[in-house]
């Protein structure tokens, strides 16, 4: 018997706000008869969906390599595809910027999946906007580095390199650095970078536990409490950072 299938749609959905999502988004998570997230920030976006559609939560274990996650994830998605259900897997942010959703995406390609991606508000733009951060203006921050902070291994090279743009004049968003903020600092000034340059962190953006805190970087250098900020914080730092 032929069965139709449907394209999955692998879609960010920001910081989790049901009202910053694309109208494509919007309208492919209420059409769904199944979907799949991994994340609490998606609570108030599965309210958009039917009442007949099936929600599947992962639960991410962190002792097992991700690749292996995406293997089994992508192994639920097909086995809906299969049976022609119109799937939607979630994704914080944006899928294809630190989302991971190119592991996902790729796996579906080799399984022979046809899918499609929809954009989402990446976390670092949410928050810049919502909380009115100015990381950029013309004339002002000639680039923006996007930093996945927890790269351990590659760290002190990325922050020699980064460090060298944010002299520069470009601003730098870091993402996942909460419990190394600290270190990152001293290892920037150690690079270079101005003690005084300005430093804003971000968190829970458009919920009701949304914090911004504010300072320099020799602040953040030599204060613990910074390495206690929760996790999903955004960290800017650059010397055109401003709270508008």
């Amino acid at each position: 018997m032929h069965v139709e299938k449907h394209k999955v749609i692998l879609t960010g959905i920001g910081p989790g706000d049901p009202e910053l999502l694309t109208v494509k988004a919007f309208k492919a998570i209420k059409a769904a008869d199944v979907i799949i997230y991994d994340s609490e920030q998606a609570d108030r976006i599965l309210d958009i969906a039917g009442e007949n559609t099936e929600i599947v939560k992962i639960n991410k274990d962190r002792s097992i390599p991700y690749n292996e996650q995406a293997e089994q994830i992508v192994g639920l998605i097909e086995n809906h595809y299969a049976i022609g259900e119109k799937v939607v897997r979630l994704k914080v942010g944006d899928a294809f910027l630190f989302g991971r959703g190119g592991t996902e995406a790729l796996k579906m390609k080799s399984r022979g999946i046809d899918f499609e991606v929809i954009p989402g508000i990446t976390s670092g733009i949410a928050a810049s906007n919502t909380k009115r951060i100015k990381i950029s203006e013309k004339n002002e921050a000639d680039g923006v580095v996007f930093y996945m902070a927890n790269q351990k291994e590659e760290q002190s090279e990325n922050l020699k390199s980064i460090a060298n743009n944010l002299i520069n004049g470009f601003t730098l968003v870091a993402y996942m650095a909460e419990g190394r903020i600290t270190q990152i600092a001293q290892d920037l000034m150690k690079y270079g970078v101005s003690s005084d340059i300005k430093v804003t962190a971000a968190s829970n953006i458009s919920t009701a536990n949304e914090m911004i805190k504010s300072g320099e970087l020799k602040e953040v250098a030599e204060r613990e409490e910074w390495n206690r900020i929760e996790p999903q914080t955004i960290f800017y730092i650059g010397k055109y950072v401003d709270v508008i």
